[in-house]
């Protein structure tokens, strides 16, 4: 999902004028209108609605943030998140919603109304995890949905539990005041989002897609998304015979939980013939390497272009291992670590790379054997670095003329592809994986960034297996006067009186998927009731994550407004339909 984070202050795009909010007639007192009968709600009454079920929305959204549902890869869901999903379902059938399960029970359906056309609004329920050196930054418990400060804290509560409280409350507005539905609406409760999409993939391949709508999943408006490539590098160098002849070695590295996400932990477990000699030069290299990249300049490693803090250090296996509670790592002598700063696999410039800070020490350590370990230090020293923007792998900037580039905005950053290495997995056997999630810029193609990649890897020795299903996405732009743009664009400023920010982003959501949706919200870069532009109100994948109960009111009137629009419109604002006709 939007996989999104404060860079996204760097993707603005002009804004277009926006189209006229129709004005709706006057509400009709206190007493409700009979289901089904009302051909518009007007604003009061959406307005009215949303202040009367905030205490009803707020204790939907904290629950839902209680559940632990972060997910794995493949086609079964962990018990917190089929929980998560039988709430949901349950509390829509209470809003009048029938609701089922479809694609093997790995998403979750929610209709009301009748008609051919469908509108759509898809969600996702489920969420990244928690690191350990995450985990003691959060100022409240990340999987509590305490609230403090008018906010609801918690892991998903902006990414995408705040949006899923909003539509479905946003709905149900519509359908307690009345509105006569011309077409159906069905919110589709989507998982595996932050994995390989494999929930909706399949839910599309047995169901149509709606004929139009929205994928709440990121920020008012996303008006285009850089593509997706999650590539494993691997990298299988047979273990010389002599390596326990070295003066030390390395036995094991790690680093990284999700591949979209800069890890912000890595360690290499080292053996030494003589532990007092290597934990010297071990010391002395973090310190060389650290003043190195804090100079901003460096004719070692690839990408050094400003002054950059690094976080590294050496300890004793022993204490090392029982301060992280690591279970399942060989035994050695030394340990070098770098602790990062994570941020969205989508902005690896906001955050530190620990796999790379890691990866840069050991590039530079004598006497290592002529091992895996070896060659993927220097190759991420060489080809990687501190660079975020994959030049060293050989993908270059292709700007396209199409797209207006904001004054002063970085036109590497707005369409330009980036590269972030994840995760870092050990075998034992000689066999290192590095996970690497590109965005690939509006100007690249899949196969150009594919192909770079595979002849740098090769370079070391390394190889890059085809990209499986669900790996790899196509980049989108939504041109300046499309009809559906321009429709939700419209029902955004009748409500806040100002024109949302148009952003072209490198988060990517269910979008890849469909055709004739726009991703709508659910943050706001403007706080509620101003027009004070706050970057720092995006949280996705990081820690301290909330939501402002004063948004999720105005997101039911934003979503309400706009799901209104969307079904009675006279004609459907569709450029293209999902089977492409």
């Amino acid at each position: 999902m939007l996989r999104k984070t404060m860079m996204t202050l760097l993707w603005l795009c002009l804004l277009v004028p926006a189209c006229t909010q129709s004005s709706h007639p006057e509400g009709g007192g206190d007493a409700k209108p009979p289901a089904g009968t009302l051909p518009e709600v007007s604003s009061e009454a959406i307005r009215a609605a949303a202040e009367a079920d905030t205490e009803q929305m707020l204790a939907f959204l904290v629950k839902t943030v209680q559940f632990e549902s972060v997910e794995d890869y493949g086609y079964e869901l962990k018990p917190e998140t089929v929980a998560l999903m039988d709430y949901v379902l349950e509390t829509g059938k209470t809003m009048g919603f029938t609701a089922r399960k479809a694609a093997g029970g790995l998403v979750g359906v929610l209709e009301y109304g009748q008609g051919e056309e469908v509108v759509g609004a898809l969600i996702h329920l489920d969420v990244v995890p928690i690191s350990a050196e995450e985990l003691p930054q959060w100022e409240q418990p990340p999987f509590s949905g305490k609230i403090v400060d008018g906010v609801v804290w918690g892991r998903g509560s902006q990414d995408d539990k705040g949006a899923l409280a909003g539509v479905l409350f946003g709905a149900k507005t519509l359908i307690d005041n009345g509105l006569a539905f011309k077409r159906k609406l069905r919110i589709v409760l989507g998982t595996k989002e932050e994995k390989n999409f494999e929930s909706m993939t399949r839910y599309f391949q047995e169901e149509k897609q709606p004929d139009f709508g929205i994928v709440p999943d990121g920020v008012y408006i996303v008006q285009g998304q850089k593509g997706i490539a999650d590539l494993h590098f691997h990298f299988n160098t047979p273990t010389p015979a002599d390596a326990d002849k070295a003066p030390h070695r390395v036995i094991h590295w790690q680093g990284g939980t999700v591949i979209n996400t800069v890890p912000d932990f890595s360690f290499a477990v080292i053996k030494s013939r003589n532990v007092a000699k290597t934990r010297k030069q071990l010391t002395s290299l973090v310190e060389e390497v650290t003043a190195e990249l804090k100079s901003g300049k460096s004719d070692r490693f690839y990408g050094v272009t400003a002054p950059y803090e690094a976080n590294l250090g050496v300890a004793d296996f022993a204490d090392f291992a029982k301060e992280y509670r690591i279970e399942n790592v060989p035994e050695g002598d030394l340990v070098l670590y770098a602790k990062g700063v994570a941020a969205h696999g989508s902005t690896p410039e906001e955050g530190k790379n620990a796999i790379v800070e890691v990866a840069l020490v050991g590039s530079q350590m004598s006497d290592l054997p002529d091992d895996v370990y070896r060659r993927v230090f220097g190759f991420m020293a060489t080809k990687i670095g501190l660079s975020t923007d994959a030049s060293g792998l050989g993908v270059p900037l292709n700007a396209p003329s199409d797209v207006l580039i904001p004054p002063g905005v970085s036109a590497q950053i707005y369409v330009g592809s980036s590269a972030n290495p994840g995760v870092i997995g050990d075998d034992g056997k000689g066999l290192l994986k590095l996970a690497v999630n590109f965005r690939i810029g509006l100007g690249n193609s899949d196969q150009e960034v594919i192909e770079a990649a595979t002849k740098s890897v090769a370079e070391f020795g390394g190889t890059v297996p085809p990209p499986g299903e669900g790996a790899v996405y196509t980049s989108y732009y939504i041109p300046g006067d499309d009809a559906l743009l321009n429709l939700v664009k419209g029902a955004y400023k009748g409500v806040n009186g100002h024109d949302p920010v148009l952003t072209v982003g490198a988060g990517a959501n269910y979008m890849m998927l469909v055709k004739n949706h726009v991703s709508f919200g659910p943050v706001d870069f403007f706080p509620p009731g101003t027009t004070t532009f706050d970057p720092t109100l995006l949280r996705f994948h990081q820690k301290n994550e909330q939501f402002s109960i004063a948004q999720l009111k105005l997101n039911v009137v934003i979503y309400a407004e706009t799901l209104q629009d969307m079904l009675q419109a006279e004609k459907a604002p569709m450029r293209d339909r999902p089977d492409g006709t």
